[in-house]
Order: structure tokens, then sequence, then C-alpha cells
């Protein structure tokens, strides 16, 4: 048994122009809202990972697990996987912000608090979990089957690969209501 526990995942799932989950989620709630914004001030730090590194960590533990004895995980099953980057919420904010004010979006490059009302938006009730808490991690097992991240940064990410199909959506937006891990659904 093996239990991965990825952090912020960002970037593009290339073949199907996929999209994450939480940076695409605050900038189409900026975009909405004319602001990019963060829970509380921003300050929560997450660790990241770009989708496509974290599938060739899933393929390294899966390749690792098929051959190694059962003893390898009974004390810890668990596998973190991260690039060494870390960003708070804020930061993801102003990124946000920074991208959208230079595509003529919002008025503002500059980031503020997401005002509690408007938390349907992003999380509803999981807002402050999932975009406002701290999640830091070290992937060190993984590392150690010789696992090493190559994608671009957040930030790089954001700019070339995720900022320009978000700008390309057309439609409402209501707030992420897909299931989450968190059980939320809207």
């Amino acid at each position: 048994l093996c239990i991965v526990l990825p952090p912020l995942i960002y970037g593009v799932v290339k073949k199907h122009s996929k999209l994450s989950i939480q940076v695409p989620t605050l900038t189409r709630f900026a975009l909405k809202h004319k602001y990019a914004g963060h829970i509380g001030q921003g300050k929560a730090v997450w660790s990241t990972v770009h989708v496509a590194d974290l599938a060739r960590a899933y393929l390294m533990i899966l390749h690792w697990a098929e051959s190694a004895p059962d003893s390898a995980t009974s004390g810890s099953p668990y596998f973190f996987c991260e690039n060494g980057e870390e960003i708070s919420w804020g930061d993801v904010a102003g990124m946000i912000g920074k991208g959208l004010h230079s595509a003529g979006k919002v008025d503002a490059a500059s980031a503020k608090e997401i005002p509690g009302q408007e938390y349907d938006d992003v999380f509803g009730p999981y807002s402050a979990v999932v975009v406002g808490s701290n999640s830091r991690s070290r992937a060190n097992r993984v590392r150690e089957l010789g696992w090493s991240p190559r994608e671009r940064s957040i930030r790089e990410a954001f700019k070339v690969e995720e900022l320009p199909l978000l700008l390309e959506e057309t439609g409402s937006f209501a707030g992420y209501a897909k299931p989450a891990a968190s059980g939320a659904t809207s």
C-alpha cells in the first residue's frame, strides 16, 4: 500500500488541456469579481508541484512498489511530492492579479482579502481549508527513488500554461462545484 499526498498542484495536462483546481478557481474568482483575492491575510504557505512532475512521481512509486517487499511500506505508506518551491496564498493571488492586470481583466495588479460573503465563489465553506491553510511537505522518499522535478515553476507555468487557457474560457462561474477531498460539493 502506497499513499501519495501531493501539495498545491499546478500546470496543465498538455494532452487534454486540463487545468488543476486551486489556482484556476482563484483566477476564475478574480475574473468574476475584477480583483485577485486571498483568504485571510494570505500568509498561509503550501508546497507546490507541477502536474507532470507529480505524474512522473506516481509512475516511479508504482514501479518501485511492484518489486518492493511488503515491509517497505508497512511502517509508513506515505509519499509526499513537492518541487522544493513553496508559495503563500497571498503570493498566488498577487501572481493572478499581475497576470490578469496585464491582460486588462482586473483594475489593479494587487491582491486583497476575499470577504467571507464571497467564499461561495471560491470553495464555499471549505475555502479557508482549501486556499487559506498551511500545507508544507518534503518529498524525501520519492527523491530517494531517483525522482526529481523538472517542469516550470508555479509562476512561469501560470503565465505560459494556465492563464492563456483561463482567458479563453466563457460562461459564468459560481465557485468550484465538484466534490473535493474535503467533502465540499460547492
